[in-house]
C-alpha cells in the first residue's frame, strides 16, 4: 500500500503538463501568425532561455530569422529544431527552405524529402517544397507542389501565399488575388515569403 502511494504521487508529479518554455513557445508562434514578429520574438526568447534546445521556440525562431535574411543563425535554429524533433516533418521542411536559399543546390531538397517520408499530413512537407523549389527558381514545379498542397488541405494559407508568388513569377494575374486571401484568413500567412528568394 505504501509503495502504490509512493509511485502515485511520484507519477503525479510528473503529469506531462506543459512547461513554461512550452507556454511561451505557443505565444510566440501565436503572435508569429498574427504577424507580429518583435512580441513573437520575445516570447520566443523568453522560452529558449528557460530552455534552451526547446524544439518549437527553435523552429519559430528559425523562421523569424530566416525572413529576417540571417540565413546563418536561421540555420543554426532549425538545426536545433530538427536535433529536439528529427521525425517532425513541419522541421525538416523549414530546413530545407532555408538551405535551399542559403546554397541553391539540389542537395537542399534531402530534408524535403525526409519531410515527406514521414506519417502523417503531407501537406506542410509539400508547401516546403514548393517553397524550395521556389528559392531554386522552379517556379513550375513550386505551383505544383502548392496546388497539391491545397488539394490536400484547402485552408493551408501558406501554400495558398506560395502559390500566390509561383503564379505571379509566371505570369499568371491570378497569383495576387492568391496572396490577398491568404493574408486575409491568416496574417503571417506572407511572413515566409519576405525574402527575395521566395518572393
Amino acid at each position: 500500500m505504501v509503495l502504490c502511494s509512493l509511485l502515485l504521487s511520484a507519477c503525479a508529479g510528473h503529469s506531462g503538463a506543459p512547461s513554461e518554455a512550452d507556454r511561451l513557445a505557443r505565444e510566440g508562434r501565436k503572435l508569429a501568425e498574427q504577424g507580429r514578429q518583435a512580441a513573437a520574438s520575445e516570447k520566443l526568447e523568453q522560452a529558449l532561455a528557460l530552455e534552451p534546445g526547446h524544439a518549437a521556440a527553435s523552429f519559430d525562431r528559425g523562421q523569424i530569422r530566416l525572413g529576417q535574411g540571417l540565413l546563418t543563425e536561421a540555420l543554426a535554429d532549425l538545426d536545433r529544431a530538427v536535433k529536439g524533433a528529427p521525425d517532425n516533418p513541419r522541421y525538416l521542411g523549414a530546413r530545407c527552405v532555408a538551405r535551399a536559399i542559403a546554397t541553391a543546390a539540389e542537395e537542399a531538397l534531402d530534408d524535403c524529402r525526409k519531410a515527406l517520408a514521414q506519417p502523417g499530413s503531407k501537406a506542410n512537407a509539400i508547401a516546403a517544397s514548393g517553397q524550395a523549389n521556389l528559392a531554386l527558381q522552379r517556379n513550375q514545379a513550386a505551383l505544383r507542389d502548392f496546388d497539391v498542397a491545397l488539394k490536400a488541405y484547402p485552408n493551408h494559407m501558406r501554400a495558398l501565399y506560395g502559390r500566390g508568388v509561383a503564379r505571379l513569377r509566371l505570369g499568371d494575374a491570378r497569383g495576387t488575388a492568391d496572396q490577398q486571401l491568404a493574408v486575409s484568413r491568416l496574417p503571417g500567412a506572407g511572413r515566409e515569403y519576405v525574402l527575395p528568394a521566395l518572393r
